[in-house]
């Protein structure tokens, strides 16, 4: 199949011929056009093209046609056909401090530690009292998932984020040791 989609961002399109599994797995793909099942007969010959005689008929012919159990059927792209349910557990993304989670982020525990620990963050954020204890632990969760991250991908800014997570696990426990410390013993 030739197929064209874009970057995450939207700003980088690329053509690419692609099986139609590898097409309908890629979100946001679009196919342009589809080989058709290679023939082990002779190319059909069109009778004038372009004013000329013998020159084989326009079909689509790729780079490496190969026989095809699927000829004709073209799988939808994940995310569109299915349950809502299902989308969201196989390949989920999501984001956490300015991070898209890749969907295909091996291991499925640490993407899903990643995505959670993102929304645990951001209903944190819609707290009426802060909870110094509960964002803490927050931090402490997001050095350990951020480290783990950094030694799958190899990824240098990651294991900065998870330095400065155990900071900010450190910072925030200490703030909230000042605090009950300066609160009276009848509201402890």
């Amino acid at each position: 199949m030739l197929t064209v989609f874009a970057d995450r961002a939207g700003r980088l399109w690329r053509v690419a011929e692609v099986c139609a599994r590898c097409a309908a797995a890629t979100s946001g793909c679009r196919v342009l056009d589809t080989a058709a099942a290679p023939s082990h007969s002779k190319p059909e010959v069109a009778s004038v093209a372009g004013g000329r005689r013998g020159v084989p008929a326009a079909a689509a012919v790729f780079s490496a046609p190969g026989p095809s159990s699927t000829a004709g059927a073209v799988p939808a792209a994940r995310g569109h056909t299915g349950s809502e349910k299902t989308a969201r557990r196989v390949g989920r993304s999501g984001k956490i401090a300015q991070r898209i989670v890749p969907p295909h982020l091996k291991p499925d525990d640490l993407r899903t530690e990643l995505i959670e620990l993102g929304d645990a963050y951001r209903a944190y954020q819609k707290r009426e009292e802060p909870d110094l204890v509960l964002l803490a632990a927050l931090h402490e969760r997001k050095a350990h998932a951020f480290q783990r991250w950094a030694e799958v991908t190899g990824d240098g800014s990651l294991w900065s984020e998870a330095k400065r997570a155990e900071q900010a696990a450190q910072t925030t426990r200490v703030m909230h040791a000042h605090r009950v410390a300066r609160l009276p013993a009848v509201l402890r």
